[in-house]
């Protein structure tokens, strides 16, 4: 399990000050963590309605509520899913991350918005379906969780062990790099070590429940004295980093992408 988490991860149980769902959309004009250099396009009707039977499978697993704000410009959205056919290095998928945070002098958040732009490769003609069992929704499942906090198997400095590292044990293990030689795979649910890493994060009761790891009303980490306060952005694929104890930082933007 702790091969799939981030030691310092920031997540959604942490948005203040009291915000117990995840918005969504499928309207482009929605996906804020995307860099300028990358096109984005929307998904189908088909599409959508595949995207949104998987996150009602993971609101059955985690117990996250989430919300479909799509047409809706006023609300504001944390997740945005779509296609894009312009990933660096070709991926199957990539998941940009934005956090927007803010915290005291005592290392404790004060204000925390996230946002992740989760987008699949339109080069690659089996994503193009989202149904369980697809590539497609494989694939999705993947980006999802990284944006709930899970890292991929193979990634450092404590990665899942090698007889561990299969899509039975963790969706997480799905190949990254767009290569029609070895395609990703075709789960519809996460893994045996997935489910145990969101139950630790989350405990079932979805986002600032009565467990697993949260903040109070006043942005203090509880369960575990784990410490939410960041630093800077990682490097593409990694973590932002936890701050010095004693560290004030103002509010801040920080970009990370992972696939």
């Amino acid at each position: 399990m702790d091969g799939l988490l981030w030691a310092n991860q920031v997540s959604y149980n942490y948005l203040l000050p009291s915000q117990n769902f995840i918005n969504y959309s499928f309207d482009s004009s929605a996906a804020a963590a995307v860099p300028g250099s990358v096109g984005v396009g929307e998904m189908d009707a088909g599409q959508q309605a595949g995207t949104i039977q998987m996150l009602n499978y993971v609101s059955s697993v985690t117990g996250i509520v989430f919300k479909n704000t799509t047409g809706d410009a006023n609300a504001p959205v944390n997740l945005f899913f779509g296609y894009s056919g312009d990933f660096n290095g070709g991926w199957y998928g990539v998941d940009y991350n934005n956090i927007a945070y803010g915290q005291d002098a005592g290392g404790n958040l004060t204000s925390l918005a996230i946002h992740d732009s989760i987008l699949l490769s339109n080069d690659y003609d089996p994503l193009s379906s989202i149904t369980p069992g697809s590539p497609g929704y494989d694939v999705l499942l993947h980006e999802i969780g990284h944006a709930l906090g899970l890292k991929n198997a193979d990634d450092g400095p404590n990665p899942v062990p090698a007889g561990l590292e299969n899509l039975a044990s963790t969706i997480m293990a799905d190949p990254v790099r767009l290569d029609p030689g070895n395609p990703p795979g075709t789960s519809a649910h996460f893994g045996t070590l997935d489910i145990q890493a969101l139950n630790w994060v989350l405990r079932g009761d979805g986002l600032l429940g009565k467990y697993g790891l949260t903040a109070d009303a006043n942005g203090n980490p509880v369960a575990g004295g784990f410490n939410p306060a960041i630093a800077s952005a990682g490097a593409a694929g990694s973590s932002p980093a936890a701050t010095a104890a004693g560290a004030v930082f103002g509010k801040q933007n920080t970009l990370f992408a992972v696939s």
